[in-house]
């Protein structure tokens, strides 16, 4: 009846309500956490059968840096092979047999120069410690007009898991990591969205290559240029290289110095620097506009630059189309004889 009656009685109602909102809201709380912890442990036990995750921008950029990060333990690898899709498909180190340790080949197919300084030099080296590396590379890597190349280095360097790989990334970068490696429901999101999805073959233009367990891409090992089976045939050879590798061909300023700039830091790094120019058919060199004298001064510049900042240079030069699976990528056979003779130029240089 009294006006304090009457406040008491309002602030008693307000209590149990709050207990039981607050209630509500344990209970919710902890049906979604144990949703989520049995979720996990269901991903957890679905593990086997279900696909890889790719963090990385690529699946190839996954596959070398599982593979980075598997050899770094041991410190056994003395030397690594970096270059772009020529590297990739032309060093095998399983065949590099003169030259001491583990050779490694973390080339990357289809990224620019700028991008392979980045993995190079803050993701690859800082693991492994390398003494020797090697850059394998053609007139190709100074073009700055290759279709693609900027929206592929636009994805790496927006990449949360190359960000911290290489030392840097925000609060989010490493959040998003730390939950990559706790939490398995969160690690396979985008596999377990594909799961519910219809089978599209969309995915058929994401480049996959196989690797062996060193890193040297496969994909071309039983592939012919213009001979033999699985042949590539000189026009579609010459169309390819030049609406790809040597597309409106130039040499740019910011790829010369992005070279230079790499092999000062390798230096700095404390290991030897080795450029190798990647060997190619007579078609390639014909490819660049302007024909072979265009090719022919694009590949002083390139060998320039190497010596220049203190490389060792090796250049095999211009093989038969028996060698090749396309006028740039070296096949089984081409691969033997430039892993080989690759080895035995590092085994010179170490005597």
């Amino acid at each position: 009846m009294s006006a304090v009656a009457t406040e008491t009685g309002t602030r008693g109602d307000a209590r149990p309500q709050r207990r039981s909102t607050w209630a509500s809201v344990r209970v919710w709380l902890t049906v979604t956490i144990v949703f989520c912890l049995l979720a996990d442990l269901a991903v957890r036990l679905a593990e086997p059968h279900l696909a890889q995750p790719v963090a990385w921008p690529t699946p190839e950029l996954q596959d070398k840096y599982d593979g980075v990060t598997k050899l770094a333990p041991g410190h056994h690898v003395r030397t690594v092979l970096f270059g772009d899709s020529m590297m990739d498909a032309g060093g095998d180190p399983a065949l590099m047999h003169q030259v001491p340790g583990i050779t490694y080949n973390a080339s990357l197919a289809g990224e620019t120069l700028g991008t392979i300084a980045t993995w190079a030099t803050n993701v690859v080296v800082p693991r492994l410690h390398p003494t020797t590396v090697v850059l394998g590379f053609n007139i190709n890597a100074l073009n700055p007009n290759i279709p693609g190349l900027a929206n592929s280095q636009k994805t790496y360097k927006s990449s949360r898991v190359a960000e911290v790989a290489g030392g840097g990334g925000d609060i989010a970068d490493h959040l998003d990591k730390f939950l990559r490696d706790h939490v398995a429901l969160y690690e396979y999101r985008s596999v377990l969205r594909k799961v519910f999805q219809p089978r599209s073959g969309s995915d058929s233009t994401v480049y996959d290559p196989p690797l062996s367990s060193l890193g040297w891409n496969e994909t071309f090992r039983s592939l012919h240029y213009n001979d033999g089976p699985g042949t590539t045939t000189v026009a579609q050879g010459l169309s390819e290289t030049k609406g790809d590798l040597l597309f409106n061909f130039a040499v740019g300023s910011t790829e010369e110095r992005q070279l230079g700039d790499l092999i000062e830091r390798l230096h700095h790094e404390g290991a030897r620097v080795v450029l190798a120019v990647m060997p190619v058919a007579n078609d390639f060199t014909t490819a660049p506009h302007g024909g072979q004298a265009a090719y022919g001064a694009a590949l002083i510049d390139l060998l320039d630059i190497g010596h220049s900042h203190g490389a060792l240079v090796v250049s095999p030069g211009v093989w038969s189309n028996s060698y090749f699976a396309s006028p740039a990528h070296l096949n089984a056979a081409g691969t033997l004889r430039f892993s080989t003779l690759l080895a035995l130029d590092l085994a010179r240089a170490d005597r």
